[in-house]
């Protein structure tokens, strides 16, 4: 029982903690995207207001070094103009005023977020545009390290582990609880049929003081055993009773008698 108990335990728990991890992947990683079109976005509206007081180069440089520094799981934070004009770069401060080199298959026109890779790096990709009075000034681009993403992957899968390594220890013990008080009726009612057939006992069992459970069993026992005597004892007399009308004296026919 304990071992049966203990094997569905442990196929409940594996098939819940899967099923649970996959569901929360998917939640961590829309959770992950959507911390980080937050903060594209207060950059943007910082972008924007450098934007519209006319910011020196080195206050947007100094922008976005300080977002940048701010956030450590950020590749690279670029500020580009309407023209597609670097503005600011955290990576490459040089480029200033230069046409703005998109990673592969990302955009700079439009609000979105892409999976690249950046300098042999996988990142996701997020744009935000800027906007003056629904007049489109810019747009901040910045690159979040994936391995940002997977550490809170790994993070939610140790946390899955745990929780079912403590439901599997509290499992385990109920399931053992169970067993000793359940195995141990079970085990006396064996003891005390053995012993009914070691001594050749006829008749009916004596629980004596033995728990609710095992009395019950007993008893259907003993109606099961007095079932067959009593058949056996109907049997026993049938057949008594046919080999005495066998030994009787059959009675002589008349047409033997004329004979």
């Amino acid at each position: 029982v304990a071992a049966i108990g203990m094997a569905s335990l442990v196929l409940v728990t594996v098939i819940g903690a899967s099923l649970l991890y996959l569901r929360n992947r998917g939640e961590v990683k829309a959770s992950f995207i959507g911390r980080w079109q937050e903060f594209a976005r207060a950059a943007a509206a910082s972008a924007t207001q450098h934007m519209l007081n006319d910011r020196s180069d080195a206050e947007f440089d100094q922008l976005v070094v300080g977002l940048k520094q701010a956030q450590p799981d950020v590749s690279y934070l670029v500020i580009v103009d309407a023209e597609g004009q670097v503005r600011a770069h955290s990576e490459a401060p040089e480029n200033v005023h230069t046409p703005y080199d998109t990673p592969p298959g990302t955009s700079v026109a439009e609000r979105g977020v892409w999976q690249a890779e950046v300098s042999e790096v996988s990142v996701f990709h997020f744009a935000e545009l800027m906007s003056i009075d629904r007049r489109a000034v810019g747009t901040v681009a910045l690159g979040v390290n994936a391995a940002a993403l997977d550490a809170q992957l790994s993070l939610e899968l140790w946390r899955l582990v745990l929780g079912a390594l403590g439901v599997l220890a509290v499992g385990g013990i109920l399931v053992g609880l169970v067993s000793f008080f359940m195995g141990r009726p079970l085990r006396r009612l064996g003891d005390m049929l053995r012993a009914a057939k070691s001594q050749g006992v006829v008749g009916n069992i004596t629980p004596g003081a033995a728990p609710d459970e095992i009395a019950e069993v007993v008893t259907a026992i003993n109606e099961v055993t007095d079932a067959v005597a009593r058949s056996e004892r109907q049997i026993a007399r049938r057949d008594l009773a046919r080999r005495e009308r066998d030994l009787l004296p059959q009675p002589r026919r008349a047409g033997a008698d004329a004979d």
